[in-house]
């Protein structure tokens, strides 16, 4: 199925917002393989930005409410609207939807001439808000973590 769609994201530097519009977009089941690895590296990358950790212990991918894959003249871009939740959202709610784009470079040929298609980033509306006190606790859990592995460490290195 062929469709023309106008989405308002918010590109990762800058936070304006920009409208791009997609002329070849092809519709995907929500299954399909490729909306599904979209989906789950968008989340991984999502996780590993965040400094507190939040995002890593608490956000998890609900569902795939639309996905849809656009021929980009750089990119292979995978369109997504994602149901993530989280108990530590800042609004109260369980689950939060977010406008994803996942654009992953066209192939091209490495020096053995083989097709090489792995640089991947990602777009989203917005970044998902966290309550505060639970960012904090988040954060004092990881420089405990922090904490013990370095005794630990040195215990080891006294140990010698």
């Amino acid at each position: 199925m062929m469709r023309h769609s106008l989405l308002t994201i918010s590109f990762l530097i800058g936070a304006t917002a920009m409208e791009v519009k997609f002329q070849h977009e092809q519709q995907l089941a929500i299954s399909n393989e490729i909306a599904t690895e979209a989906a789950n590296f968008f989340l991984d990358s999502l996780k590993e930005i965040n400094d507190s950790g939040i995002y890593s212990e608490s956000l998890h991918l609900r569902s795939i409410h639309a996905a849809d894959i656009a021929d980009g003249l750089y990119h292979i871009n995978t369109i997504l609207t994602v149901e993530l939740s989280s108990p530590h959202f800042a609004s109260g709610n369980e689950t939060e939807v977010f406008e994803v784009i996942v654009m992953e470079s066209k192939p091209e040929r490495d020096d053995d001439g083989e097709l090489v298609r792995r640089r991947r980033g990602y777009a989203i509306d917005r970044f998902p808000k966290m309550k505060d006190e639970e960012i904090e606790s988040a954060l004092q859990r990881r420089v405990d973590r922090t904490v013990t592995e370095n005794k630990q460490i040195r215990k080891e290195i006294l140990s010698w």
